[in-house]
C-alpha cells in the first residue's frame, strides 16, 4: 500500500507544473503541489521518493548505482569511459558516435555515416573509405584496399595513369615503372613500348636503355633511326 502511495506521488510530482520547495515547521523541505506535498529532505526540489541523495542537496542523481552522485562521478554510467570522452555518459552499453547522428557505435550499422553498411566496410570508422570509388579512378575503395593502392589518390604511383586504367592495362598501379626498364609507365604508352615487358624488342636491351644511347625500344635492329621522342645521349 505504501509502496503504491509513493509512486502516486512521484506521477503528481513529474504531471503537476506548480512546484515548489518550502521548509516545514519540522525543518524537512516540502514539496508544494497545490493540496499534494511530497517530502524533500535536502530542499533540492526533488522528491525524496526519486532522490538517489534524500539527504544530499547537491546531488540527486546516481546512474549507475556506485553510491557517488552523477555531479560528482567521473563515469556516470561505470562503463570504463570518463564523461568528458563519452559521447553517452548515462548510458553504460555505449561511449562513442563516430558519425555523430546521435545513435552509438554499438547500434549504429554504419559507424562513419558513409553510406555504407559496417558489415560490407572494410574501414567502417573511416568515412573517406567505403564509398562505391572515392577518388573515380575506376577502381572501388575495397579493390583500392585489396591491391594495395591509396583509395583517396587516383593516381597512387604518380605516373599520370589512373590505378583503374592501370589495373586494365595490366601494369602494376603502385610502382610507376611497372616492368623496371627505365621508362615510367606513362612513357611507354607514349612510345608504344610495353610497360609490362623491359626489353620490348628482344635485342636484349632494355627499353630505357635504348632511349639513352639512341636506339629505337621497338626495334631490334640496332642500326635503326631513334624513335622519334628519344633523345640519344
Amino acid at each position: 500500500m505504501l509502496r503504491l502511495l509513493g509512486a502516486a506521488l512521484v506521477m503528481a510530482f513529474l504531471i503537476l507544473p506548480a512546484v515548489e520547495s518550502q521548509a516545514s515547521g519540522t525543518g524537512i523541505g516540502i514539496i508544494n503541489l497545490g493540496p499534494t506535498t511530497l517530502p524533500d529532505t535536502d530542499k533540492d526540489g526533488v522528491p525524496d521518493a526519486i532522490d538517489a541523495f534524500p539527504n544530499d542537496p547537491q546531488e540527486s542523481l546516481d546512474t549507475d548505482g556506485d553510491r557517488i552522485g552523477n555531479k560528482a562521478d567521473p563515469d556516470d554510467d561505470n562503463d570504463l569511459v570518463p564523461d568528458g570522452a563519452d559521447a553517452f555518459p548515462l548510458a553504460r552499453g555505449e561511449s562513442v558516435d563516430t558519425d555523430r547522428d546521435g545513435i552509438g557505435n554499438n547500434m549504429d550499422d554504419d559507424d562513419d555515416g558513409d553510406m555504407v553498411a559496417d558489415a560490407e566496410d572494410l574501414a567502417p570508422l573511416d568515412p573517406t573509405i567505403g564509398l562505391p570509388d572515392a577518388d573515380g579512378d575506376g577502381l572501388s575503395d575495397r579493390a583500392e584496399l585489396q591491391r594495395g593502392t591509396i583509395p583517396s589518390v587516383a593516381d597512387t604511383d604518380g605516373d599520370t595513369i589512373n590505378d583503374g586504367a592501370e589495373v586494365a592495362a595490366g601494369t602494376d598501379p603502385k610502382e610507376s615503372d611497372t616492368d623496371a626498364d627505365g621508362l615510367d609507365d606513362n612513357e611507354e604508352v607514349t612510345l608504344g613500348t610495353m610497360a609490362t615487358r623491359a626489353d620490348t624488342d628482344g635485342d636484349g636491351l632494355l627499353d630505357g636503355a635504348e632511349g639513352l644511347i639512341g636506339k629505337n625500344p621497338l626495334q631490334a635492329d640496332s642500326d635503326a633511326q631513334p624513335r622519334e621522342g628519344i633523345c640519344p645521349i
